[in-house]
């Protein structure tokens, strides 16, 4: 009986959980924050490449630069770069500039293959995206034998 009760308890925190999650998601759109898609690919030589952002339906082609602000330090057998800076560049010259903190894991097939994970901060904008802000969660890859970095972003951005 007591574990029934426990497991009835837990399924209700479960549930709660998710409809609180649902109506703070609601509640974030309804309020001026549109959804926010990133995916891209960069050189990790000049850590340059390009990216496709897509905010609600518009989609966007741009140039990104990934900036470490910090050197990266060995945490739990992977990479953690403490401050990292994106800084996505238009056609139209606008701009969108995030900051965060990454982690790449090696992953068990190949060592120079690491998972990367990631909460951005959308700090600023210029242009169309002028006084932008946001979050976003950052998934990917780098590939050291190749060097190239592909990720995707998901998140919410208010303008």
């Amino acid at each position: 009986m007591k574990a029934r009760i426990q497991k009835m308890i837990s399924i209700k925190s479960v549930l709660f959980t998710a409809v609180m999650l649902f109506i703070v998601s609601a509640l974030t759109l309804a309020a001026g924050h549109d959804p926010v898609s990133i995916s891209g690919t960069v050189d990790l030589a000049s850590f340059t490449g390009t990216a496709t952002v897509i905010i609600g339906s518009e989609e966007l082609e741009c140039e990104v630069a990934v900036i470490p602000m910090q050197p990266p330090e060995p945490k739990d057998g992977g990479l953690y770069f403490p401050e990292v800076q994106h800084v996505f560049t238009f056609e139209d010259g606008s701009t969108l500039t995030t900051t965060g903190e990454e982690f790449a894991m090696p992953t068990d097939e190949n060592p120079a293959i690491l998972t990367l994970h990631g909460n951005m901060e959308i700090i600023s904008g210029t242009g169309v995206l002028e006084g932008a802000s946001g979050e976003l969660r950052v998934n990917g890859q780098m590939d050291w034998s190749i060097g190239q970095a592909t990720f995707n972003a998901n998140g919410a951005i208010s303008r």
